[in-house]
């Protein structure tokens, strides 16, 4: 009840009135709505998921899961990806994860560390029990037991640069967005960055997701995504849209 935004989804056979009716009656219950093409994972929740399994694979690589939430929020984000799989819940992720694993195996591979979590109980925010500790509603720090569940041998033995974190955590998002605009799964870039802003705070002072990218450059985002593939593998190979607009020198919002 508290999330601003609304995805007006349609199908191949939904009529255009009723999509504009849906989208007339989101904004009368003062949500902002985005029509958005049906498939996996619809769009906001789609470009996040590689953010939720980037962050559990930096936690499984040693780094500590306060730095990765910290470094997250002082990007701007409201809360950092471990912090957010606490809160949505660990089992409703990974049902989730099972999903567009299924559609975008390469993609977004599936991550075993999310089925050991929900064996364990481990559930998050509702069941006082994540990655992090909770008295009552108040989170009030890292479980180490999460890390044993998860088989982190040496937990906090890694660090990362907010450079590198942005990389491994923002820019596969901006990667899954350049596959969704290609795909016409959302009007145009300006939409997605409304999205985006309202389903999950992405930081309004960076212009959303899109424009961020743009502040960085094409070529810079790609570049950052393609040495990450050959170091981490192919999930972070660049879109062909992406690739294209860093060889062209051309941007999401069409300033060259």
């Amino acid at each position: 009840h508290k999330m601003p935004l609304v995805e007006v989804i349609f199908g191949e056979k939904t009529a255009p009135e009723v999509t504009a009716t849906i989208f007339d009656l989101a904004k009368k219950m003062g949500k902002t709505p985005v029509v958005v093409k049906d498939a996996p994972g619809f769009l906001v929740n789609r470009i996040l998921a590689p953010y939720l399994g980037e962050g559990v694979r930096l936690l499984l690589e040693g780094v500590p899961m306060e730095r990765i939430d910290q470094g997250m929020r002082a990007f701007g984000m409201p809360v950092g990806p471990i912090e957010l799989l606490d809160d949505v819940g660990i089992d409703v992720a990974a049902k989730g994860a099972e999903t567009l694993s299924a559609t975008w195996p390469e993609r977004m591979p599936i991550d075993p560390a999310f089925g050991k979590l929900v064996t364990s109980g481990r559930l998050g925010r509702k069941t006082k029990k994540g990655f992090y500790r909770y008295e009552g509603d108040k989170r009030v720090g890292p479980d180490p037991q999460s890390y044993a569940d998860l088989g982190v041998a040496s937990p906090g033995s890694a660090s990362i640069s907010p450079e590198a974190l942005e990389e491994r955590l923002i820019y596969p998002m901006v990667n899954e967005a350049a596959y969704c605009l290609a795909e016409g799964i959302v009007a145009g870039p300006d939409k997605l960055d409304l999205a985006m802003i309202f389903g999950i705070g992405f930081p309004p002072f960076r212009g959303g997701l899109c424009a961020h990218a743009d502040a960085r450059g094409a070529a810079a985002v790609a570049s950052a995504l393609s040495r990450l593939a050959s170091g981490k593998g192919p999930r972070f190979n660049p879109a062909p849209l992406l690739a294209e607009m860093a060889k062209l020198g051309k941007s999401f919002f069409g300033k060259e």
